[in-house]
């Protein structure tokens, strides 16, 4: 899950993933509104209804994106008074098997994945709004199932995570690179396959940072896609979990990063020395 948005829409996208705020807010963040919708089904194994989020401001407007069990949400979040969903796009795989979506946009565009079943990689033209998005790629043909995306805007590729596709490579565990040159007809670079998860990644001029669920955190030069170059691996560090996600700062300096696994703190990492990624400190939940 990424979450970027200033703090007033942080609070929109967690309350209308959860349905709820069980746990108290932070006194910095205010709670300006909510989306929900009541006939949206949820899922056997997990109870949950909605799965993902990501955030754009397209002209003067911002738009909140959430994923459900039945596709894609397009909210404008631009008046917090009034919430408004402006499109919908089903997903090629929707109902109660449908788990966990994912998002990225990149010139005027928004690239969908689903991590579950027989699935399809989505672009929608983001350039009719506020009335509607268009749909202009549905197909299989490279991602039948990625868990998350990341789009590299400096080098126009995109990062595939934990992919499934029946007609060209079967399943790799690792990051599938596709090019989009063309942002409506993506092509494919490369593999990188490994032997445990790649779980979510972040990328910013060809440089890698892969959380690699029970192999940490690596990072890599994939300037050319076909022999990526570890520049190095962060295994041990307080808080040792199942290493799930991390961001970038601005000025490339601090890296950080989160486990999916309970009690486990935020890591804050000295990025600016690579290949000597250090945990500078740790920020735990109140």
């Amino acid at each position: 899950m990424k979450l970027f948005f200033r703090p007033t829409i942080l609070s929109i996208l967690l309350l209308a993933m959860s349905g709820t705020l069980s746990a108290q807010l932070d006194p910095n963040i205010n709670l300006v509104g909510t989306w929900s919708k009541d006939s949206l089904p949820s899922t056997v194994l997990y109870n949950n209804t909605y799965n993902e989020v990501w955030g754009f401001k397209q002209g003067t407007r911002e738009y909140a994106v959430i994923g459900s069990t039945q596709g894609t949400h397009f909210i404008d979040v631009t008046d917090t008074s009034d919430l408004r969903e402006v499109d919908f796009v089903q997903g090629a795989l929707f109902g109660y098997r449908v788990i966990h979506r994912d998002y990225h946009d990149y010139k005027g565009y928004l690239y969908m994945v689903c991590g579950e079943g027989n699935s399809t990689m989505q672009i929608v033209d983001l350039q009719y709004l506020p009335d509607s998005v268009h749909l202009v790629y549905d197909s299989d043909e490279f991602i039948n199932i990625a868990h998350n995306i990341f789009i590299d805007s400096s080098s126009a590729r995109l990062y595939a995570m934990a992919v499934y596709s029946e007609k060209t490579f079967n399943r790799t565990a690792g990051v599938r690179i596709l090019s989009l040159e063309n942002p409506q007809k993506p092509r494919f670079l490369g593999d990188y396959v490994t032997q445990s998860d790649c779980h979510d990644a972040f990328v910013r001029n060809d440089t890698v940072y892969l959380n690699m669920a029970t192999e940490g955190l690596k990072v890599f030069d994939f300037a050319n896609p076909e022999a990526p170059k570890e520049l190095d691996h962060l295994f041990f560090y307080p808080g040792i979990g199942y290493n799930h996600s991390g961001w970038l700062n601005e000025e490339g300096t601090v890296y950080a990063f989160a486990d999916e696994t309970p009690t486990s703190p935020v890591k804050i990492c000295d990025a600016s020395a690579l290949p000597d990624i250090k945990v500078l400190s740790t920020v735990k939940a109140p």
